[in-house]
């Protein structure tokens, strides 16, 4: 039996469903692309692969196939030839008076397209013949009311109109900037990214790596006006001329802030106009317009630079290696910017840091850390005493006393002395040991306080009868001591001779113990309960006739007022805290037939806080009291901050 064998041919076998349905897909995305490639050249290409290039003088030019050039003016019969008709009429509309930028096919589009930062600039996009009146063109970046504040500041290609068009320009080109400027000049200009034309004056479109060049340029420009415009007043276009950048002279004035750590810095806001914050034209319009008081001033209490003597940092670590860097918060985060030539810290004050810093790094101290609660020191602060320009210092450590601190600390006090060894720059040292999450700086338990090398009593002489105060690190005291002076000074000149002062909220008594000499008695009082030995000792320090006029309790200003502190007085003396009187305190000043304050015939308020002082004013003047005198004292220049000294007479 034959066995047949039949060979069969073996088909094609076919590919899978999901490989078939990736083909598609990838064939689909290809022709999507080619489509949007072709519609993105087609839109940033109207005039077609010839190209149009023009300058300022109206005359348009172009190449033909032969890479010959030809202007749309000249009466070469053979200009033109070979241009598509839709080029050949662009050419003739732009070479004509009553050209529109808008005319260009895809251009109308664009202009009006929300990718341009503001639709007022489209109105730039539009050629317009050279003019000296300012409405014949519209203002560029660089004019207007804002940037007439700021105009020194500002480049000058962005200063100049816009004398010259550019259909491949953005708007607010800075090239175009340059190029309008160089020819406002009268002089030849070639800027990067723009090649002079072949005879025919115009210039080319940039490469795309021009233009991603050119956006990162904008872009900085755009940042530097955003930080100019953080800075603006209540009034449009009211703002400080030297706030652009960190760094920058302040035009050499006296009264002009000029530190390079400005801009970065969360400090100062403000380089100049230095009396004109927002909070200083609101003071003006509160007593011009609410209390009815035209006389307002305000005014520098003392020079920009080097006013600070008391100053608190925080620190953050300088390296993984151990080591410190202090400062203040950068702007708007929690990074500590180092701050070692800080021009409104007195110099001593720059001294210390710089020799702290270094100390640290030799000892390897390590910085707190918030995130896990480890590390040691935590926030510094340094006082100066400006007799002998030595330093206080306060070191607040993340331990919960000196045994627990252990070495870290001994180590780091023993290189501060050391590279004191004259004896020139410590006056005392000091720590404050606080363990625990939170911003707040000081631990207020008297077992947190050690001294570990100094003196017990930082002195200074304060006021016009230079009374000699002792101070300790665990008291308030102001920033700027001399400018205090001028208020304190100025706010004994409305203290009636003979007359009994009252005063709440009063600290060591700076205030109130420069009133001795007109005063027939003085009562202050204060909520801090280490006041007790540095008023004592500034008692002891007073001559015997005025020491007997004089009288201190420990207790709050509600606490004083009922213990009879303002039985019998004609003067009150407040000087509260930003958030102003309690209202408790209050209600008892508003009431002329109140058992504690009924004598009361005069408010002399010290303010800190001007919205708080808005309020109790109000308060006050709508219960009898009339507003006798208002003056404002800036006494940290650079901030908006402002002190205010408010005398009040009660009328019925």
């Amino acid at each position: 039996m034959h066995t047949i064998q039949i060979e069969t041919m073996a088909l094609p076998r076919r590919r899978p469903r999901k490989t078939r349905l990736c083909w598609r897909l990838s064939f689909t995305i290809m022709f999507l692309m080619i489509c949007v490639f072709h519609s993105v050249c087609a839109y940033f290409t109207p005039f077609g692969t010839k190209g149009l290039r023009h300058s300022h003088t109206g005359l348009s030019a172009s190449t033909n196939g032969d890479g010959n050039s030809r202007k749309s003016g000249s009466s070469d019969p053979e200009a033109g030839k070979g241009d598509p008709p839709r080029f050949k009429r662009l050419a003739r509309k732009m070479s004509s008076k009553s050209f529109s930028f808008n005319q260009i096919p895809g251009r109308k589009r664009a202009a009006d397209s929300s990718d341009s930062p503001d639709r007022s600039n489209t109105a730039r996009m539009r050629p317009s013949p050279p003019s000296s009146s300012p409405s014949s063109f519209h203002e560029p970046r660089g004019s207007g009311p804002i940037s007439e504040a700021v105009g020194q500041h500002l480049t000058p290609e962005a200063a100049a109109p816009p004398e010259i068009f550019d259909v491949d320009a953005r708007p607010n080109s800075q090239k175009a900037r340059k190029v309008a400027s160089s020819q406002s000049q009268g002089k030849g200009h070639r800027e990067e990214g723009l090649e002079e034309d072949n005879g025919a004056g115009g210039w080319q479109r940039p490469s795309r790596v021009q233009q991603r060049r050119e956006k990162r340029q904008q872009a900085a420009m755009d940042e530097k006006m955003r930080r100019v415009k953080i800075q603006r007043f209540g009034k449009e276009g009211l703002l400080f001329k030297d706030g652009l950048a960190g760094g920058q002279a302040g035009g050499g004035r006296d009264d002009a802030l000029q530190c390079e750590h400005f801009g970065a810095c969360s400090g100062c806001f403000y380089r100049s106009g230095l009396v004109e914050t927002p909070v200083m034209e609101n003071a003006r319009v509160f007593f011009q317009r609410v209390a009815r008081y035209d006389n307002f001033s305000l005014g520098l209490a003392t020079g920009v630079h080097g006013w600070r003597t008391q100053a608190k940092l925080a620190v953050a670590p300088l390296s993984k290696w151990g080591g410190c860097q202090l400062g203040l918060y950068e702007e708007g985060s929690h990074r500590v910017l180092p701050i070692p030539n800080c021009r409104v810290h007195h110099p001593s004050i720059n001294r210390a840091v710089q020799v702290l810093t270094e100390a640290t790094v030799t000892m390897k101290t390590r910085a707190f850390d918030p995130a896990s609660l480890g590390g040691s020191l935590r926030y510094v602060q340094v006082a100066v005493e400006r007799r002998t320009g030595r330093i206080q210092l306060t070191l607040v450590w993340n331990a919960p006393g000196k045994k627990e601190a252990g070495g870290e600390l001994s180590r780091l006090l023993k290189a501060l002395k050391a590279a004191d060894a004259s004896g020139e720059l410590w006056h005392s040292i000091w720590v404050n040991f606080r363990t625990g999450p939170g911003n707040t700086i000081f631990a207020r338990e008297a077992r947190s306080w050690t001294k570990l090398f100094g003196a017990d009593f930082l002195t200074e002489k304060i006021g016009p009868s230079q009374t000699l105060f002792y101070l300790t690190p665990q008291l308030f005291r102001q920033g700027n001591l001399d400018g205090f002076e001028k208020l304190v000074t100025r706010a004994q000149e409305f203290v009636p001779a003979q007359s009994v002062v009252c005063e709440l909220y009063g600290g060591g008594g700076v205030i109130g113990l420069n009133m001795l000499g007109k005063a027939a008695a003085l009562r202050f009082s204060d909520i801090n309960p280490y006041l007790g030995q540095c008023v004592d000792k500034t008692l002891q320090a007073l001559p015997a006739k005025k020491r007997e006029k004089v009288s201190f309790i420990i207790a709050t200003a509600l606490e004083a007022l009922e213990a009879g502190h303002a039985d019998g007085a004609t003067v009150l003396i407040v000087d509260p805290p930003r958030k102003g009187l309690e209202s408790e305190v209050l209600a008892h000043l508003v009431d002329r037939k109140d058992p504690y304050a009924g004598t009361l015939r005069r408010i002399v308020y010290v303010s800190c806080g001007f919205e708080a002082l808005k309020r109790d004013a109000v308060a006050l003047m709508d219960s009898g009291w009339r507003l006798v005198h208002a003056e404002g004292f800036v006494l940290f220049p650079g901030s908006d901050h402002l002190e205010t000294l408010a005398v009040f007479d009660r009328t019925r």
